[in-house]
């Protein structure tokens, strides 16, 4: 049939065919599920056009929840066979039925004082907090947002963050309230520091303690894979990505139980921007 429709396009068209011989002999007990976008006439999709740049905001700022496949790339060592070097995933914040914000954190007071990485996630209101939340968020594909990379102490001040904006973000999230996941991965304060600095340099996390903003929901923005996001970064006209470095010293003996190594790089490049140079590592 045909329906009148306003705005950029009048009318619309739409027939189906179904194949009733096959449905009828198709012994599925599930309801058939049909999904149709109607797209104004001469609509281009944005991504398919020249210079689009995934994962950044209107002025090019790497945006940390239109980069998630990265990022939990970067946090995920749930399936690490040692199991002090695991990434564990637990309930940080949910709301209750009269939307009270129910704290779940209290068994892992204790546990956040030591030396680790942490994170938080937005994500439905129904999802686990559990090993399989990476996962989870591959398998749905949207609705699972970083927003907080850090140390022990603004891990509890992004808490509070979290329970200021939670009303406004009903929209984004089917109109509940969204619960909060924390991640933690043990590991030495100079690594944690390491870390906490590069991916806060690369990303703007909306729960940052020195500058929080609202969540950013343009979905089409969203880089879909991290190596969308690794050509996203060197695409970038904040950083130098084509800088000249070089490293101290090309051979550096690492002690296990030093927890890291380390090794110096020299740039002789113009410092007129945060350089940044992406390395594939091996363990031998």
């Amino acid at each position: 049939g045909s329906s009148a429709m306003t705005g950029d396009f009048k009318a619309v068209r739409v027939i189906f065919l179904f194949l009733v011989h096959a449905l009828l002999n198709t012994h599925c007990s599930a309801d058939l599920t049909i999904s149709i976008n109607l797209l104004p006439r001469g609509y281009v999709d944005p991504r398919e056009e020249e210079g689009f740049v995934c994962g950044t905001d209107k002025s090019g700022h790497l945006i940390a929840e239109l980069n998630p496949s990265f990022i939990f790339d970067a946090l995920d060592n749930t399936n690490d066979v040692t199991t002090a070097y695991k990434t564990t995933i637990f309930n940080v914040m949910g709301f209750s039925t009269m939307e009270e914000p129910v704290k779940m954190l209290e068994a892992k007071v204790s546990e956040i004082e030591k030396p680790a990485l942490y994170s938080l996630l937005l994500v439905p209101h129904r999802a686990q907090c559990n090993s399989l939340s990476f996962e989870d968020a591959k398998d749905t594909g949207e609705s699972y947002y970083p927003v907080f990379v850090g140390n022990a102490i603004n891990f509890r001040t992004a808490i509070e963050t979290f329970i200021a904006q939670a009303q406004s973000m009903k929209g984004i999230f089917n109109g509940h309230l969204p619960k909060l996941c924390g991640t933690k991965q043990i590991m030495k304060m100079q690594v944690v520091q390491a870390r906490t600095t590069t991916l806060n340099l690369l990303f703007s996390f909306a729960f940052d303690h020195e500058s929080p903003r609202s969540l950013n929901s343009d979905g089409w923005r969203v880089c879909k894979t991290s190596a969308e996001t690794t050509s996203s970064i060197s695409s970038s006209n904040f950083f130098d990505t084509i800088p000249t470095l070089s490293f101290e010293h090309t051979n550096k003996n690492g002690h296990e139980g030093d927890g890291f190594a380390m090794l110096s790089l020299l740039r002789t490049s113009e410092k007129t921007k945060k350089s940044v140079l992406l390395i594939q590592t091996e363990c031998n």
